[in-house]
Formats: structure tokens, sequence, C-alpha cells
């Protein structure tokens, strides 16, 4: 399942969730978990958090046919020691399905201390279908790991070590400090991509201890979904 916001306002967001196993029959109860920001940037002092949230437009996409090497540079505002970056395409101007995905440096490392550039791009996984690509707006935020409370919300923010899959159906835990008295939403991105099929992080459960993930692929061009090793925040 791939989750698109179709229209963002400041009244509020559409979005729908669509199928990438090729079939049409609705799936239902599918949850998603949400988290809105205004955009800008953030300090500890201020308003509980260092970090900032921004937008930026897209053009071409990566995908298992052409590689993960497009996307836009942005210039962070703040110096980060462990950055955690998260994001969600905003916009959703073609047919196709599009993936959030940052990198650092290289395309299959994160973005970290030391780089001066954070690169946010979109991928299309292994769908086979080609099209004139639309501008597509990613929202994205970046936030300095650990845990604090934003706004009154208590937070905590971390990237994980380079999950490896086995099996298609294989879910990996990122252990979390514990000290949250309750989880109410959890927000997960691909930071760098090791894997070119292309992946798509996807929610199993999570507690005040742990977080369960998938790294899940499409069965547009075939039914295979190991995918292998990546950092997630």
């Amino acid at each position: 399942m791939h989750l698109s916001l179709i229209i963002v306002t400041s009244a509020g967001y559409e979005l729908t969730v669509q199928r990438l196993d090729g079939l049409a029959t609705a799936v239902a109860d599918v949850k998603i978990h949400t988290f809105v920001l205004e955009e800008g940037t953030y300090s500890l002092g201020n308003d509980g958090a260092k970090m900032e949230v921004g937008k930026v437009d897209l053009v071409d996409s990566s995908s298992a046919w052409n590689g993960f090497t497009f996307g836009s540079e942005v210039t962070p505002q703040q110096s980060y020691a462990n950055p955690v970056v998260i994001g969600q395409m905003q916009t959703s101007f073609s047919d196709h399905w599009v993936q959030f995905w940052s990198r650092g440096a290289s395309a299959n490392e994160p973005f970290k201390a030391g780089d001066t550039e954070l690169t946010i791009g979109h991928h299309t996984g292994e769908d086979p279908d080609t099209w004139v690509p639309f501008v597509e707006s990613a929202g994205y935020l970046i936030i300095e790991a650990g845990r604090g409370t934003l706004k009154g919300i208590p937070y905590e923010a971390g990237l994980s070590p380079k999950l490896g899959a086995v099996s298609a159906d294989d879910s990996f835990e990122i252990t979390a400090s514990g000290t949250m008295q309750a989880v109410a939403k959890t927000l997960l991105s691909i930071e760098g991509m090791q894997n070119e099929d292309g992946g798509l992080p996807v929610l199993r459960n999570t507690t005040v201890s742990k977080i369960t993930v998938k790294i899940d692929e499409d069965k547009l061009a075939d039914d295979e979904r190991e995918h292998g090793r990546e950092a997630v925040g």
C-alpha cells in the first residue's frame, strides 16, 4: 500500500492509499499516522526541538530502471550532530505513485553531520510504466535525534541501523528509549537507498520500547519483495 496526499492547504488535507500489486480490490481498515507542522526553523530553547520544516519541488523520479540519482538539493538552515530526516510527498498530479526518499553525500547513505547538502527525491520502485514527469512537491522535516517536548507534545526521533531482510515477510524491531508514557503516532522514512529496487517503510507496530518495521517493495514488475538493508528515520 502507498500513501498519497492529494491536496494540502492551511485548512487541511486530503489523502488516499493505493495498491502496488496491480490489483484493484479495495483494502479496508488501513491505518495512517500523520503529523502537521508549520514550515520554518525551530530551536530547542524556544520550541522544544532543534529542527526545520520545508517543502521542495521535484521533477525527475528515481526508479529501479534509471537508478537513484535524481533529487533536489536542500541546504539545512541549522547544523545537526545527529540529523533525522522524515518526509512525505504533498501532491499527486500524476496518475502514478511516487514515494519520498532522502540521501546524504551518496545515494546509499543517510544525511549526516558534516554533509553540506541534503538531497530530497521521489521514486517509483520497479514500476515498469514510463510517463512525462509532473512537478510534485515534497514536505520534509530535519530534526536532531533525541527526546523532548515539542509545543507540549512528547517526541522521540532517531535513525535506525540499516535493516537486513531475509524473506519477503520479515519485519524488524527498532529499539526506542522506553521513556514515552504512550505512543500515538509513528512516522517513517527511508534515508539513503541500498537496494535500487526502491523500498517503502511499513509500520507494523509501535510500543514505548520498540517499533516494528518492514521494508516492502511494489509488485508491479514482479512478485519478489525481498529488499535488503535500509536505514529508517
